[in-house]
């Protein structure tokens, strides 16, 4: 059973990779066909544009044959003289004598030899003077040869034009001049004509109703001008020796070779579909490179765009490699590299297609890309302007020492020199100043390694202004925080343990009453008065318990922000007014003397009236329970142009030996002996409940004045 599957799977790689040959032979064929595809036309060549060229060059030598040089073997050799180019030929002479001349007089005029130079001049005025008697005199040397140039060249060109049109055999013209009859042809006559046109791989009758390019509309237009009839007809002379022949085979081989790649890119293409289907069938490809897939997947997306053009640019310029010359099979080594693009094509337009599906892959994949992580890192670099621009100064700096030292090896003899002294400069000030800075940096490792081993008193030094130096001051500060973030933290600790200290101690003491005067409940000789006393302390320590825990739930609600304030527009100072009204017969009651200070108008904020009148009915309380005997309490009301500020003040009745932002911890009291009444929850309150109203509750001790201090924001 084995055997039987590892044969299966064997001929399933065997078709996958049959199935890609064919695909590249297909794209092969396709690329080529493309490429040719003009010459699917028939007879291609005689309507291409080289064709043209050829026929617009063959009737130009024949009008000048016909034309130019008409009967030009039978005219004497003054008849050949073409008085135009003997002109041009005239002014040759003359220019070539002014020039001899002026380049003379030029030289001795530097000299200032004036008599040589006026010499000079009278030797030139003298030799044109006699070159215009010669050109007069018809019997002259000097005419004599001027002419025989001339005729010697247009003989050259006659000759050239003849044997022009003679080693284009198979090329055959019969053209009529309608104005004066004159035929121009190569053929016998009008029989010999229609016998060619009848054999003629190409043939053409001008003018044309309606030319095909440029070549036959320029032929056309003058043909019409000059009243010109008549053919132009190629003849296959069974040879390959005319280049118009070579031409016309090597295009008749292209068009049949572009025919046959086009059926067997058909039969490919068929073979390839029923292959692959098969193979999606049984799942092949997805069973066989999922690993691929996977690898290809964690190629960052640059590097995918570089694949992507190396093996592009691969294709293209090795495309002569794998198209199809003098009707040869390409090899099937020539076609290895392009089997393997097309496979790399078709995982990269899968992943292409996930990528653009979501676009949060093309983000993470763009994210580690590494391009992106240069990009970051020169944006990071210029973080701080100055080190970028010290960064690319020592990049200059060096890419100009490498470039002029190769100049130096180039050319020594101008480069060594000024190689040499920018070497020692640069050796000077940028190695100097790399070491300098590289000591530095390796002195603050030392003071961080330092630090972690726990040596918090260990400071680095400060050297300059520069980006490390600020860095030593930055890790210096950072130390500092540490060290403040860990004092807090021990003491958020202790003060935890005496929270935890202080609700048991609270707690447990009315507690403890409820459970003993319980018991003492239960015993069965008490007498009425006894049980109601018992009762009112029973009332009066659950209430106190009540109290407590009441405390406790409002402040944990006010501290953790979960509690909903109702603003409005308040009188504070009526607020005052009411928290002071429902602690009046207290205050009369006591040894305390108030001295309220409020203004005799109202002051409106933006509060929750119910939560300030509770901050102020704390505050008030505070006084009423822990003021000295017979002591003044201060409570004052100030309006300033941006806050209000009240303040309360008071004479403590025990001894204030704690740190005033203690006394905001919940639980925590100035008493420590704990002997007064309070739960140690009103100054946390009142705290939470002014903060969150965007004010502030400060305390300040001074021996034994207590002072409450708040602040609201108009």
């Amino acid at each position: 059973m084995d055997i039987k599957l590892k044969n299966r799977r064997c001929v399933n790689i065997l078709a996958f990779i049959l199935a890609l040959y064919m695909l590249a032979f297909s794209v092969v064929c396709i690329i080529d066909c493309v490429k040719n595809r003009r010459y699917f036309a028939k007879n291609y060549y005689f309507k291409s544009g080289m064709f043209a060229g050829t026929l617009i060059n063959y009737y130009t030598d024949i009008i000048g044959y016909h034309e130019i040089f008409r009967d030009y073997d039978k005219k004497s050799f003054d008849e050949k003289v073409d008085n135009s180019m003997l002109d041009v030929q005239i002014q040759i002479r003359r220019s070539e004598i002014e020039e001899k001349y002026n380049g003379f007089i030029t030289d001795v005029e530097g000299s200032g030899n004036q008599e040589e130079v006026k010499k000079l001049n009278e030797e030139k005025d003298k030799k044109l003077k006699n070159l215009e008697k010669d050109i007069k005199d018809k019997n002259s040397k000097t005419l004599q040869e001027l002419k025989k140039i001339v005729v010697d060249n247009r003989d050259e060109h006659y000759n050239n034009l003849k044997s022009s049109l003679d080693s284009k055999r198979e090329m055959k013209y019969y053209i009529n001049n309608e104005k004066n009859g004159e035929i121009y042809t190569n053929l016998q006559g009008e029989k010999e004509l229609q016998l060619y046109l009848k054999e003629a791989l190409f043939s053409i009758k001008l003018p044309l109703i309606k030319p095909d390019n440029d070549a036959q509309k320029e032929m056309n237009s003058y043909f019409k001008q000059k009243n010109l009839s008549g053919y132009f007809i190629v003849l296959d002379d069974g040879t390959n020796n005319s280049e118009i022949i070579s031409q016309y085979n090597r295009s008749q081989d292209t068009r049949n070779r572009i025919i046959k790649e086009t059926v067997m890119c058909s039969i490919a293409l068929v073979l390839i579909y029923f292959i692959l289907r098969y193979l999606r069938k049984i799942s092949f490809l997805k069973e066989n490179f999922l690993g691929i897939k996977r690898l290809y997947k964690k190629i960052s997306l640059d590097f995918k765009i570089l694949l992507f053009l190396i093996f592009s640019l691969i294709l293209y310029y090795g495309y002569d490699n794998y198209v199809f010359y003098d009707n040869n099979m390409p090899m099937i080594l020539d076609l290895f590299l392009l089997v393997l693009y097309i496979f790399y094509l078709i995982i990269a337009l899968g992943e292409l297609m996930i990528i653009l599906k979501d676009k949060n892959e093309l983000k993470n994949q763009w994210e580690i890309s590494f391009i992106y992580k240069i990009l970051n890192s020169i944006k990071d670099s210029f973080m701080f302007k100055n080190i970028g621009f010290k960064m690319l100064m020592i990049i200059f700096t060096t890419v100009f020492l490498g470039m002029i030292l190769s100049a130096a090896v180039v050319i020594p003899a101008v480069f060594v020199i000024p190689a040499a002294i920018y070497m020692f400069f640069y050796t000077v000030f940028i190695m100097y100043n790399i070491f300098k800075r590289v000591g530095y940096f390796n002195k603050i490792l030392k003071g961080t390694e330092e630090m972690v081993s726990g040596h918090l008193n260990y400071a680095i030094d400060k050297k300059g202004t520069d980006f490390l130096s600020k860095l030593a001051s930055n890790i210096n500060n950072i130390k500092e925080g540490y060290k403040k973030s860990l004092d807090g933290s021990i003491k958020s600790e202790r003060l935890k343990s005496e929270l935890i200290t202080n609700v048991s101690h609270d707690l447990k003491t009315p507690l403890t009453s409820i459970i003993n005067y319980i018991d003492l409940l239960k015993q069965q000789d008490l007498s009425k008065d006894e049980i109601e006393g018992y009762v009112a302390v029973l009332d009066r320590k659950s209430k106190r318990l009540k109290d407590l825990i009441e405390d406790l739930f409002e402040a944990s609600k006010v501290t953790s922000g979960a509690i909903e304030l109702n603003i409005e527009r308040v009188d504070i100072v009526a607020l005052m007014k009411q928290a002071l009204g429902e602690y009046h017969e207290k205050i009369t009651n006591s040894s305390l003397d108030f001295k309220v200070n409020l203004p005799n108008k109202n002051v409106f904020l933006n509060l929750d009236g119910k939560k300030t009148w509770r901050v102020f009915h704390n505050l008030i309380s505070n006084a009423l329970k822990y003021s000295q005997s017979n002591t003044r309490v201060y409570i004052d009301l100030a309006e300033e142009e941006q806050e209000v500020t009240v303040t309360i003040k008071n004479i403590a009745c025990y001894e204030m030996n704690f740190d005033p932002d203690e006394i905001f911890e919940r639980f925590k009291r100035g008493d420590e002996s704990r002997s007064t009444e309070g739960s140690g929850l009103g100054l946390a309150i009142a705290k939470s409940i002014v903060e969150l109203q965007n004010g502030s509750l400060n305390i300040v001790v001074d021996g034994d004045l207590f002072k409450a201090i708040i602040k609201f924001n108009k």
